[in-house]
This record gives structure tokens, C-alpha cells and sequence, in this order.
């Protein structure tokens, strides 16, 4: 198979050009690139069972608690350099909604469709900052605690924070044994980008509540609290995984700022991870970039099966549903403060699925599954051509997603090929 391919020699050495040049002709003989040719390969479809299963088996549910924050970060995602910023009205969670929301899921999961009673239901606290609305999380907490003592479900707490607030609430997060992953982007410098409403840095007082949380309850502070960072132009991935360990004997999860969002103002340069380094080895590990790669090695070895029938049943003749979408509710539900319910926090707004208002709950499984549909019908000839069929991570309504709305599709893939690879040297 032959690909037009478009390269400014400027950018690359002699050097450099042969190396990926060998990874380009690997890939392409390990069938990276070959177009399905099968018209049903995409022909995976959603029925409003295929939803009420996920509900009835929801793994996790999150509540955005708040829109209020303690916090202006220059990149935050409702801040003014995106540029889908929606308008904020500093809403808090209705937590009579919140109970009403809880009931209905209470009853698919004990229901006869949930064939996981016994495995962890997380009951996630979102923001804003969280903490600022901590009547509603205590009351929540309370409400799930009851349903915990007089039934079979086993429930967990998790919460995203700034940390600000931790040294007033750490007590009550502790005695729930709440999961805590704390906002943090490196080192003064590196963590510049998280300031306040004045502008004036967050660091000194966020890094001495760490201090304390870890001081005061060490095995708490070992076995619940998790970071999380984001990597833009003022930091790097590995000064910040130093950081992390260096001070707090943790790793740490990193992501990026969206360039499809707010273009240039905040890119990240990536740089190349030598695997045979220890420490470069540790920080791939714990970054998303091993999602990437484990998908194309799963899907390229032609040794794993996802269950008894891929054993017999070879890829090229089971439907797939176009793009990398999961089904509904299949690893979480996220519902906005203003009522609006979706599959995750990472979809835009205007995909919501659902809503509950004053107490009333508005999500119809069939309409859900038309919805997908809909979507899936757009794009089924794209995708049966496209390369990243396999593995595709693309998701309806994920703002890293180039299929819908105003966004071109990038079905072109398989004409014009970029790859980030890791440079083993």
C-alpha cells in the first residue's frame, strides 16, 4: 500500500527522518493501515437495552457539586481562553435532585439486571472546587451511607480538588475513606497557570496543605490521595513527575491542555521518553500515552481476545460501533449543576442525554440509543475505511474528538498519517 507523504525536511535530521521512517514501514507491514473491507464491520448499533444494562450496572456517578471557584486558572476549561466557554452563574448542586437521581439508580441496581452487586459504586464530587459546597457532599454522603447499611450495594467516595480547603475538611474526608485526587501542576513555576481571581499564585498554601494531610494521616495520605496535573507550556512531564515523587513519594497523572480549544496559548512540546531511563520509564507508565500504545499492541498481536467468541469470530467480521465511543453509561454518569446528565465530564454540554429539573427526571433509553445512532449513521462509511478503526479513542461530544458539530472529521487519516512515537534509545 502506498501513502502520499508530505515531510518539511527542516524540521527533522537525516537521522531522525530514517528512524521514523523504519517506524512508518513497520507499521504499514504490521497492517496498521490496511482499510477493512467489510461493509458490516462498523454496523454496531445501540437498542435501549444496551443503555438500561449500563444503568443498571452504572459503575460510577458524579455529581458537579458546583460552578463556584476559589480558583481562576488561566486554561481552566470555563475560563475566557476557550473558546467554548460556557457562562457560569456560580450554581450549586440541588441536592433534592441529587436524592431523586439516587433513588432511580438505586432501584436498577438492585435490580435483576445488575449482574456486579457486591463490586464498588463510586459516588464522585466534581467542581468548581467541591469543598465550597460542602453541605451538599456531607448530606449526599449521608444518604448513600444509609442505602449502604440496608442493602448489598457497596458504595466509595471520590472528589477532585484545588486542596484549598483541605485542612477544614480533611477529618470528614478521612473518616469516609474518600478516594482524593489533588490538582497539581509541579513546582512553583510549573504551577504557575493555577492562580486566583487576583492573580496572585496558589502553590505556597496548596503544597503546605499536602504537607499536612501527609503528616497528620500517613496512611490515609498513601492509600487515597492521587495527583493529577496538567501539562502546558510552563512545565514538563518529567520535572513534574520528579516533583511529585521527590516531595510526596507519589506518581502522577498528567493530560493536556486542549489545542483544539484554546489553539497555541497553552501547547505542551512534547518530548521524547527514553524507555531504558528508569525514570522516563516510570513517567510513560503513569501518563495517558500508554492507553495509545497498549490499544495498538493489544489489537496488532493478533494474540488477544476480548472473550470466547473472538476466539473463533475473527475481527474483520465482528460489528464494531463506529468511533471510539463507549456505550452510555458504561464507565460513568456526570450531571452538571444545572441538571443536564452525561456520560462523562468530558463531554460538551450540548450532548447532554438527560436532565432533571425540580426533581423530575427526563432520560428515555430509546431516545439515548436513537440519539448514538444518529451519530453513528453519520460516520459508519468514514470509519470503515479508517485506519484506527481497531482502536479507535474518538468520542461523540469529547471536545479531543474532531467527528461532530463544527470539528472536521479526520477520516483522512489513513491518507496522511502523524504519529507522537516514544524514542527508545
Amino acid at each position: 500500500m502506498e501513502f502520499p507523504i508530505i515531510i518539511n525536511g527542516s524540521q527533522y535530521s537525516a537521522k531522525e527522518y530514517l528512524y521514523y521512517k523504519k517506524k512508518f514501514q513497520l507499521l504499514i507491514k504490521a497492517g496498521y493501515f490496511d482499510l477493512k473491507q467489510s461493509d458490516s464491520y462498523v454496523a454496531g448499533r445501540l437498542t435501549s437495552h444496551d443503555i438500561d444494562y449500563e444503568l443498571s450496572n452504572l459503575k460510577s456517578l458524579v455529581f458537579e457539586v458546583t460552578e463556584r471557584c476559589n480558583l481562576k486558572c488561566n486554561y481552566c476549561f470555563y475560563g475566557e481562553n476557550y473558546k467554548q466557554n460556557e457562562i457560569r452563574s456560580d450554581q450549586d448542586f440541588d441536592v433534592v435532585n441529587a436524592k431523586r437521581i439516587i433513588d432511580l439508580l438505586k432501584e436498577k441496581w438492585l435490580s435483576n439486571k445488575n449482574n456486579s452487586i457486591g463490586n464498588e459504586i463510586f459516588i464522585g464530587f466534581y467542581g468548581g472546587e467541591p469543598l465550597l459546597n460542602f453541605k451538599f457532599i456531607k448530606e449526599i454522603v449521608s444518604y448513600i451511607e444509609l442505602i449502604k447499611d440496608n442493602t448489598d450495594l457497596n458504595f466509595r467516595f471520590n472528589m477532585t480538588t484545588n486542596a484549598l480547603l483541605l485542612p477544614k475538611f480533611m477529618q470528614f474526608l478521612v473518616n469516609h475513606n474518600f478516594s482524593l485526587t489533588i490538582s497539581i501542576d509541579g513546582d512553583k513555576k510549573s504551577n504557575s497557570h493555577r492562580v486566583f481571581a487576583n492573580n496572585k499564585h496558589s502553590f505556597e498554601i496548596v503544597y503546605q496543605n499536602i504537607k499536612l494531610i501527609a503528616e497528620k494521616y500517613p496512611e490515609y495520605f498513601q492509600t487515597n490521595v492521587m495527583f493529577n496535573a496538567v501539562l502546558h507550556e510552563k512545565n514538563d512531564l518529567l520535572e513534574v513527575q520528579k516533583f511529585i515523587t521527590k516531595e510526596f513519594s507519589k506518581s502522577i497523572r498528567c493530560s493536556e491542555v486542549n489545542p483544539l480549544l484554546v489553539g497555541k496559548s497553552f501547547k505542551y512540546d512534547r518530548q521524547n521518553l527514553n524507555l531504558n531511563d528508569k525514570n522516563d520509564a516510570r513517567c510513560f507508565l503513569d501518563s495517558g500515552q500508554t492507553l495509545h500504545y497498549n490499544m495498538f499492541l493489544k489489537n496488532f498481536s493478533k494474540f488477544h481476545f476480548e472473550n470466547l467468541e473472538s476466539l473463533f469470530v475473527p475481527n474483520y467480521m465482528r460489528p464494531y460501533i463506529p468511533t471510539g465511543t463507549c456505550i452510555p453509561f458504561s464507565k460513568r454518569m456526570f450531571i452538571t449543576t444545572k441538571g443536564k446528565i452525561l456520560p462523562c465530564e468530558t463531554i460538551g454540554h450540548e450532548f447532554a442525554l438527560g436532565e432533571i429539573v425540580n426533581g423530575k427526571i427526563n432520560l428515555n433509553n430509546e431516545e439515548i440509543a436513537d440519539k448514538y445512532n444518529s451519530y453513528f449513521n453519520k460516520m459508519d462509511t468514514k470509519c470503515k475505511s479508517c485506519y484506527k478503526i481497531n482502536f479507535c479513542t474518538d468520542v461523540i461530544g469529547n471536545y479531543n474528538c474532531t467527528v461532530f458539530g463544527n470539528w472536521e472529521c479526520t477520516e483522512n487519516g489513513n491518507k496522511d498519517a502523524q504519529f507522537s512515537m516514544l524514542k527508545v534509545d
